[in-house]
């Protein structure tokens, strides 16, 4: 057994079912040691932090491979197979095959580049029958790769396929990888993302591919694509950007002085649209970006803006507890529900808010899914208790499943599922 990391190069043999430290012949400074793999004929390859690739036989030290990548190239990942073995580094990997000449044992036959990548490969894993490899990278994409093609492919082509077909949002500049907004348009099959890795991204989830994506500058806090798939908002924290959706592009159209906007929608026939500017909820017009109406009454951030089914009121669910019920034409409060001591995250609504049989979801901080006549926002006192803290919901057009996602403070995410039943809502 073979055992490396920063420092340390250890092997091990199993004697008597306990582990016993072997002798290596090495006299180098401590390294850090990255990665290793076993070779035939008892050999071993270490990939080291400065791009050395080192070459062991019979616990001996033989060489320094000369084809290694050196100039501090850090080798993150390296993976042995019957013709030698594969490493890989920042923006792509290198094939390294047998050699006949004895003074290099082992040469790199081909470098392969990742087009466009800005991260380095972390994994690398290869089917058992060798004919393709996949590989990771620190900035969350997954590739594939033809490995038993190395012969003809052209090192200066791109030869990495997505696994998944399309390419997923990165870390950002704090390393912390998260999407930060998405919106689902409602005549195609596209839903618009933002993330931390300052992207904004246009999916169609029906091909489950990526149509457009642009990199900017700084990180988009909140997204909502327009009904027709033309258009996207997407809010930074200086302004609001109106971008025109085009075959290989996002072009910007508008800018408007919304700073910090976490949350905006478009009403569902995409003449309206809705921004939280903090505690102040602005209604402008979807053409001439000109403010209509502008909503007072939350202490503190609004969370959800909510467009009725029939775009003539809207509701905002606030962190400071409260919910209101509005007039989109006058911008007239028309009913409101407090609660100073809560705190609500999200909120989801059935029907048009004006007839009785209309209802509103809303997540709630002493975990509870609390559920109120839309039209009244009277509570229904059908609460639902839950485990843990949720984040963001999403209500089914039928209004009979009702889907929330937690949002626990490192741990991984969970979907849940709530079904409709008597007109109570129940775990699925």
């Amino acid at each position: 057994v073979c055992v490396s990391g920063n420092g340390v190069l250890r092997f091990l043999r199993v004697i008597e079912g306990a582990f016993r430290p072997m002798a290596l012949a090495l006299k180098r400074d401590p390294q850090n040691f990255m990665c290793h793999g076993w070779l035939p004929e008892d050999r071993i390859v270490v990939a080291t932090d400065t791009g050395e690739l080192l070459l062991i036989e019979n616990f001996e030290f033989r060489m320094v491979l000369p084809t290694s990548p050196l100039n501090n190239e850090t080798i993150t990942a390296l993976r042995t197979y019957s013709k030698g073995f594969v490493t890989g580094g920042p923006g792509g990997m290198r094939i390294y095959e047998r050699s006949d000449d004895v003074r290099e044992y082992y040469k790199c036959a081909k470098v392969f580049k990742i087009e466009g990548s800005v991260g380095r490969i972390v994994e690398l894993a290869i089917s058992p029958s060798e004919d393709n490899l996949a590989c990771s990278t620190d900035t969350n994409q997954m590739y594939s790769f033809a490995l038993s093609n190395t012969d003809i492919l052209k090192e200066d082509s791109m030869n990495f396929e997505l696994l998944t077909g399309c390419g997923f949002h990165g870390p950002g500049l704090d390393g912390s990888a998260q999407i930060t907004g998405m919106d689902v348009c409602i005549l195609k099959p596209l839903i618009a993302t933002c993330g931390r890795d300052r992207s904004v991204r246009i999916w169609n989830y029906l091909e489950k591919t990526v149509d457009g994506v642009k990199i900017f500058k700084e990180e988009p806090h909140s997204i909502a694509i327009h009904p027709s798939g033309l258009y996207v908002l997407v809010g930074f924290t200086d302004k609001l950007r109106l971008l025109s959706l085009l075959m290989d592009d996002m072009r910007l159209v508008r800018e408007l002085p919304v700073k910090g906007c976490k949350e905006a929608q478009y009403s569902n026939g995409g003449h309206l649209f809705a921004v939280a500017n903090q505690a102040i909820v602005q209604i402008f017009d979807a053409y001439t970006c000109e403010v209509k109406v502008q909503l007072r009454g939350h202490q503190q951030a609004v969370r959800s803006v909510i467009w009725a089914q029939r775009d003539r009121r809207l509701i905002t669910v606030g962190k400071d507890g409260n919910i209101f019920l509005w007039e989109v034409r006058t911008g007239t409060r028309l009913a409101e529900f407090m609660q100073p001591r809560a705190t609500f995250y999200a909120g989801a609504l059935f029907g048009d808010a004006e007839a009785l049989t209309s209802r509103l979801f809303v997540v709630c901080s002493d975990l509870t899914i609390r559920s109120f006549n839309a039209a009244t926002l009277q509570p229904e006192h059908r609460d639902v208790t839950v485990e843990s803290t949720l984040g963001g919901m999403a209500l089914a057009s039928n209004g009979r499943a009702l889907f929330v996602g937690s949002a626990e403070e490192g741990r991984p995410s969970m979907l849940q599922t709530f079904i409709m039943k008597d007109g109570t809502l129940a775990p699925k």
